[in-house]
């Protein structure tokens, strides 16, 4: 069996001799820095202080040489700003730089020291120590009046004399200690540039071997790691276009063996992704599918989408059936909406003309509907029409409230629904012979609480909820009509009584005026003949009246 060499360690091995070849390069340079570091805290801390400390103090004793001149034959005033000068170089500049010497006088190379301290003995016991004699000596102005005086400090002064011998002896040992200072100096600085040369041509030579390092191990990595990875890339793309590829990917032993793997299991996924998502199309919500695994988002969310998708459909099954009910209730009420404006002055031909719609229309076998009269003092239920198999049979039938089925419906004023048929209680004849319905539907016809009559339905096959809703709802409507045929009836009966009581009243009328005028003429008669009378009586009365006379 093959070693299993995965991307990591053939990565590792490169990347790592790479790391290797720069952690030396790193060491080196850090060692370099390093010395190089110490060598410059030395030159700026030590080195280059000290030179400039003793180039100050040899600068302080030329210049107290020449102010010492100048006190002694120049200024002869007690106090000028000169002398102040020199008594400051003597007081505190010659001690403060000698303090500071002090500090970096350990780390000078023993000659240097031994140089130094010749230097510092002069200086101190012998320049300060005779220069502040002469001061001394010359403190007052009448002090230059004594001649014998200031030619012995003046001899002091000579080239040949004391104070010259020992400034020059001072500077000259001063003079070595700053060459000696300089030229270690310089070799510092040369030993620090040789380092960085040195470190110039590694870092150079290092370089080099990493970039060839770095060259190698990018043409093994693409040959052996991109070329690979980048047709598994190609294979991807072609995947999110939706394009599977012709032939499986091969699968190596590392890494990229590995995701040629999950890439074909991928690919054989999605394509029983595909065909599972054409049945879902067509409808087979039953096509088997399983997801790659149990993190599988995708086919967890095919699964959960098949599922929805058979609610849906159920849903929509149960809509459409609905629906189609609905449409059914709808367009039955308004064929009956429009049977019940026919034959409103005919009871019975109305009646017979709702059961036998209502019978085809819900698919029945038989049906019979019974209108409330009054039959002299007793209110009764009678059968105004009936159908069965399309042929009308008037049978005489009627119900007392609460009287069978028929009466109980009226009373209780309840639909009334049975699946298990009193024995003997109703038979449907056919051309097969004679036999029980499987579903009995009693309806109450009623309007404001009112009971007009009921409506009886007998089938083979179950009445279902939509239909037994669908007769409620019509048998209010049939109710309110019936109420309405018995008005017209009953409003039709009274318009011919009033009819024939209006002839006989015409009849009636016509005599009486007869009479009226025959009465008329009496009492016309009647007053003529008064009228005579009283003329006759007024005649009498005249006569009589001239017989007295």
């Amino acid at each position: 069996m093959r070693p299993r060499f995965s991307v990591t360690a053939k990565i590792a091995i490169g990347f790592g001799t790479l790391m290797l070849l720069y952690l030396i390069n790193i060491f080196f340079i850090y060692q370099t820095l390093r010395k190089n570091q110490e060598d410059q805290r030395i030159l700026l801390e030590t080195q280059v202080p000290s030179l400039r400390h003793i180039e100050k103090l040899q600068n302080q004793i030329i210049q107290s040489r020449l102010l010492l001149k100048n006190w002694v034959f120049v200024e002869k005033e007690s106090i000028t700003p000169d002398k102040l000068k020199l008594l400051e170089i003597f007081d505190l500049e010659i001690p403060y730089l000698e303090k500071n010497i002090q500090k970096l006088y350990d780390q000078w190379p023993s000659t240097e020291q031994v140089l130094y301290q010749r230097a510092e003995e002069l200086i101190n016991d012998s320049l300060i120590v005779l220069g502040k004699e002469i001061l001394n000596i010359l403190d007052k102005p009448e002090v230059y009046n004594d001649t014998q005086q200031l030619q012995a400090v003046q001899s002091l002064m000579d080239k040949n004399g004391q104070l010259a011998w020992l400034t020059n002896k001072i500077e000259s040992k001063l003079a070595i200690l700053i060459n000696m200072q300089q030229e270690r100096l310089m070799a510092s600085q040369n030993r620090m540039q040789t380092s960085i040369e040195k470190t110039r041509s590694f870092l150079l030579t290092l370089t080099v071997i990493l970039v060839l390092m770095a060259i190698f191990i990018a043409v093994v990595t693409i040959r052996v790691q991109i070329i690979p990875l980048n047709y598994i890339k190609s294979v991807l793309k072609q995947l999110g276009k939706g394009v599977f590829p012709n032939e499986k990917l091969k699968e190596r032993n590392d890494e990229l063996g590995e995701i040629a793997a999950a890439v074909n299991s991928l690919v054989k996924g999605l394509k029983e992704i595909s065909t599972f998502s054409i049945e879902i199309g067509k409808g087979n919500f039953n096509w088997p599918f399983q997801p790659l695994s149990e993190e599988d988002i995708l086919g967890n969310s095919l699964i959960k989408m098949r599922e929805e998708l058979r609610n849906a459909a159920i849903e929509e099954e149960k809509r459409k059936k609905e629906d189609e009910q609905r449409n059914w209730a709808t367009q039955g009420i308004a064929k009956f909406s429009e049977i019940l404006r026919q034959n409103n002055n005919d009871l019975d031909e109305l009646s017979s003309n709702i059961i036998s719609n209502l019978v085809n229309y819900l698919g029945a076998n038989q049906g019979g509907i019974f209108i409330k009269e009054e039959e002299g003092d007793e209110i009764i239920l009678r059968l105004s029409a009936c159908y069965a198999y399309d042929r009308k049979k008037f049978l005489e039938k009627t119900f007392k409230p609460g009287e069978g089925l028929i009466g109980r419906c009226d009373l209780e004023r309840q639909t009334i629904f049975l699946t298990e048929i009193p024995k003997d209680y109703i038979k449907i004849t056919s051309g097969m012979g004679e036999g029980t319905p499987t579903c009995l539907l009693i309806v109450p016809l009623m309007h404001n609480d009112i009971v007009y009559g009921v409506i009886e339905l007998a089938s083979f096959q179950v009445f279902e909820p939509y239909q037994i809703e669908f007769v409620e709802r019509i048998a209010s409507s049939i109710a309110s009509t019936i109420s309405i045929v018995q008005i017209n009836i009953q409003t039709t009966r009274l318009l011919e009584q009033s009819r024939r009581q209006a002839e006989e009243m015409l009849t009636q009328e016509a005599q009486l005026k007869q009479t009226i005028e025959e009465l008329k003429a009496a009492q016309d008669e009647a007053e003529r003949r008064v009228n005579a009378l009283q003329k006759e009586i007024k005649e009498l009365k005249e006569r009589l009246g001239r017989y007295e006379i």
